[in-house]
Parts: structure tokens; C-alpha cells; sequence
């Protein structure tokens, strides 16, 4: 985690959605800062949503392209520019605030 975010201040067993997803993003990082924003902030979503109960979770927190992951919509086959939730059993909102 810290080669990541060096200011990080959870704990690492934290199950906090914030910490779950750098955690997870720390496993396998080395791609670009835009793929690596992108990928934290899906899986942030991703835990703060409680994704592992969603209807839909095809290619979500899988090496694959983000804009592969269900609901992503991307123009340019790299930048997200929709997300389509609907219907999808998502619980929680989906934050847009820059805490994380």
C-alpha cells in the first residue's frame, strides 16, 4: 500500500471501502496514474456499494479494462465517461466527494 499512497493512515486489516479498494489496488499496480485512478475509484465503488451482492459483477475487480467491467461505458476504450447501475442491487451511495 504505502508504494501506492505513501499517506495512507488505515490499518491494513481495515474494512473500511476506501482501504479494501487500495488494498485490492496494490495487489497488481504498475499501470498508468489514469488506469490506476480509474481502477481505485471502481473499486472504491465497488466496496462501498456492497458489489459482492450486486445482480451484475461480470469483469469487476478482474484484470480486465475497466471499461469492461459491467455498467462502465467508456467512448475511447481507456476513459470512463457513464456508469449505468441500474437495477444492479447496489446499497449505499455512490460518493462524489474527493475524501479518498
Amino acid at each position: 500500500v504505502p508504494k501506492v499512497y505513501s499517506a495512507w493512515d488505515l490499518p491494513i486489516e481495515s474494512c473500511e471501502p476506501a482501504n479494501q479498494a487500495l488494498v485490492w489496488l496494490a495487489s497488481d499496480y504498475g499501470k498508468d496514474d489514469i488506469d490506476l485512478l480509474q481502477r481505485y475509484i471502481m473499486a472504491y465503488t465497488y466496496f462501498s456499494t456492497e458489489g459482492s451482492e450486486w445482480t451484475s459483477q461480470e469483469n469487476w475487480l478482474s484484470e480486465a479494462n475497466v471499461c469492461d467491467w459491467f455498467g462502465v461505458d467508456c467512448s475511447d476504450g481507456k476513459n470512463i465517461d457513464f456508469l449505468n447501475f441500474n437495477e444492479n442491487n447496489l446499497f449505499g451511495p455512490v460518493s462524489l466527494s474527493n475524501d479518498h
